[in-house]
């Protein structure tokens, strides 16, 4: 299980749970603990602690049940296309 997905098990028991979002957040990513593993499970680890603290603003907004913004459901919209396979093996997306 990733880190991402760690921290969306965690704040969706807390919620259930009524726990405040800044308390629930708070412990879902000190959850994660420090890395294992060689170097490039440390990086991926970094990586999505960092990513995590980047979009901490949309998963307080989910956790509120607030409406996401225009930019996060284009980004949605678009990774729903990469995983379709609407991009080539660079991550480029193909338009016809």
């Amino acid at each position: 299980m990733s880190e991402i997905e760690r921290v969306r098990d965690w704040l969706a028991e807390a919620k259930l749970a009524g726990q405040p979002f800044d308390e629930a957040w708070r412990q879902a990513v000190a959850s994660l603990g420090p890395p294992s593993g060689g170097f490039e499970e440390r990086r991926e680890h970094a990586t999505a602690v960092e990513a995590l603290r980047a979009t901490r603003p949309a998963w307080q907004r989910a956790y509120d049940d607030e409406p996401a913004e225009r930019a996060e459901r284009a980004a949605v919209a678009l990774v729903g296309l990469l995983d379709d396979g609407h991009a080539d093996s660079q991550g480029v997306l193909l338009v016809a």
